[in-house]
């Protein structure tokens, strides 16, 4: 059996806090709602990509990083929705709790989005992204594999 240290440390884009690894979506994150699942897969989609442009040698660090930051917060804004409409609909007796990590991650982000638009080297921007990075990482362990996965559960035993 997979607990969910193991599956984290399939996902652990840093190892140790020094091996980097782009973000991979497994079949062990699977909740068992298949448009939910399709949307995290895409979650991972962009954070790979934020990755990949932070190990891309003389990008346009400006440009491209903050359109696809950009696109990446819309996604996430658009699944957070989805998801807050389905847990609302199924009557999920913890929707406020979950709404509130919603919300809490929407402001992480913005934060760092923020931040990075007002660090003036390329330097530190990247150290900004990777710092991100790592906090989604982290998170989308917890929220997927724990919160994300007793709602499927719940939606399942009352259908």
């Amino acid at each position: 059996m997979q607990t969910a240290n193991s599956v984290r440390s399939e996902i652990r884009l840093y190892n140790s806090g020094i091996q980097k690894r782009s973000f991979l979506w497994t079949e062990s994150l699977r909740t068992g709602n298949e448009t939910i699942d399709r949307q995290h897969q895409g979650i991972y989609e962009s954070f790979r990509g934020i990755s990949q442009l932070l190990e891309m040698p003389e990008v346009n660090i400006n440009y491209w990083f903050s359109m696809v930051i950009r696109q990446t917060k819309d996604y996430v804004l658009t699944h957070f929705s989805d998801e807050e409409r389905l847990l609302m609909e199924t009557h999920y007796p913890e929707f406020q709790a979950h709404k509130l990590m919603h919300i809490e991650i929407i402001e992480t982000l913005k934060r760092h989005q923020a931040a990075i638009k007002q660090l003036k080297t390329d330097e530190e921007k990247i150290v900004e992204a990777r710092s991100l990075l790592q906090f989604f990482n982290e998170w989308l362990d917890t929220h997927i594999l724990v919160e994300d996965t007793k709602y499927v559960a719940f939606m399942n035993r009352t259908s």
